[in-house]
């Protein structure tokens, strides 16, 4: 059978008509390709536009060698302050870093390479890696020498973990005076620390030494037994005072008067006469003649803040701070995790350090 012999069953006229169709066909496709093929744009705009999508792929390709050379930087840091973030960048896993936070929140340490591992089940290849990044205090070097420690007076309401070892302190002597802490408590004398962690009276005879109480604390002891023998006549206690009874100090008016009556309820209470030096405008005689007026009785109920857990707002209102110290306060904690005592908060620029003792006291940690 001859090809395309069906092609010849139509007439002549019938043939020429499918030739010149087929041709209009191959013409028509062959210009639809040569004029999409073509660029219509003058050379000038061809060339501009090639030179901004070179300077853009020169940037996105000096982009591309960055990320690839790029390895983040690692400060030597306390594990004990260790971040989600620090912990990703070290290579640790989401459990071996959850595990080092559940046990910073049982509110121990950890001080030293061994400990971290055993903690954070980290493996050998990993810690080998972490090792020179960790850091920690030189007090904890000096342990390590075995070379004697001296063992300076404390504020026993600060007490730490080594502290306590050093004194000879149970684990559950100083979980008592934690826990008491953790109420917003404080204890004021040595007598008070024994029935707080209930010390025997020979350690407690050991330990007497080295507690050290602020200066407040010790006028504040000798006034109460004054003020529980007898109370002088004339005599007010200042957290029960009116406004009435304030100006009649000389110098205090009503607006003095107010001010006072205004900070007293900012505060909760007053804990010293000494509070009276935060009114600067106030004339000294004024000053003087509260301080001998006036007093604080007994303990009084102070309104305290829980400085790991406060807004900013709630801290910028504390009378002792200001809008930058409350607001370098979240960010330490933020940092690290947690601030642990008053002498944290006095690395912060323009903390009031003169007033640290009576702050002290408002404040929870």
């Amino acid at each position: 059978m001859q090809p395309f012999r069906f092609f010849f069953h139509y007439s002549k006229e019938q043939r020429k008509g499918i030739i010149i169709l087929l041709l209009l066909i191959v013409i028509i496709q062959s210009l639809y390709f040569v004029v999409n093929a073509y660029n219509w744009q003058s050379n000038a705009a061809q060339s501009a536009e090639a030179k901004a999508w070179l300077a853009v792929q020169t940037r996105i390709d000096s982009l591309k060698e960055r990320k690839a050379k790029y390895k983040p930087r690692i400060y030597r840091f306390n594990p004990n302050y260790l971040t989600d973030y620090r912990g990703y960048v070290l290579g640790m896993s989401t459990a071996e870093i959850d595990r080092m936070h559940a046990f910073r929140k049982t509110n121990k340490y950890i001080n030293t390479i061994e400990e971290f591992q055993e903690v954070t089940q980290v493996s050998d290849s990993l810690l080998k890696t972490i090792a020179p990044y960790l850091k920690f205090p030189d007090w904890l070097k000096h342990r390590k020498d075995n070379k004697e420690i001296e063992i300076y007076p404390f504020n026993p309401n600060y007490i730490s973990d080594f502290k306590a070892k050093l004194i000879g302190l149970s684990k559950k002597e100083l979980s008592r005076i934690r826990k008491f802490r953790a109420r917003g408590k404080w204890v004021n004398s040595a007598k008070e620390f024994q029935e707080v962690t209930q010390v025997s009276d020979s350690l407690l005879k050991t330990i007497e030494p080295y507690l050290k109480f602020p200066d407040w604390v010790v006028e504040k002891n000798a006034r109460t037994k004054a003020n529980k023998s007898k109370t002088p006549q004339g005599v007010i206690d200042i957290n029960k005072a009116s406004a009435k009874q304030l100006k009649t100090v000389h110098g205090i008016g009503a607006a003095f008067s107010k001010r006072i009556l205004q900070r007293r309820k900012q505060l909760g209470a007053y804990v010293s006469m000494e509070q009276m030096d935060d009114f600067e405008k106030l004339s000294n005689r004024a000053k003087t003649e509260l301080k001998q007026r006036f007093v604080v009785v007994g303990e009084p109920k102070i309104r305290t803040i829980n400085i790991n857990k406060a807004s900013l707002h709630t801290l910028a209102n504390f009378p002792y701070f200001n809008d930058a110290i409350a607001q370098a306060i979240i960010t330490k904690r933020t940092k690290q995790g947690h601030i642990s005592n008053i002498a944290e908060l006095t690395e912060i620029n323009g903390f009031p350090l003169q007033k640290e003792k009576i702050i002290a006291l408002y404040l929870e940690f």
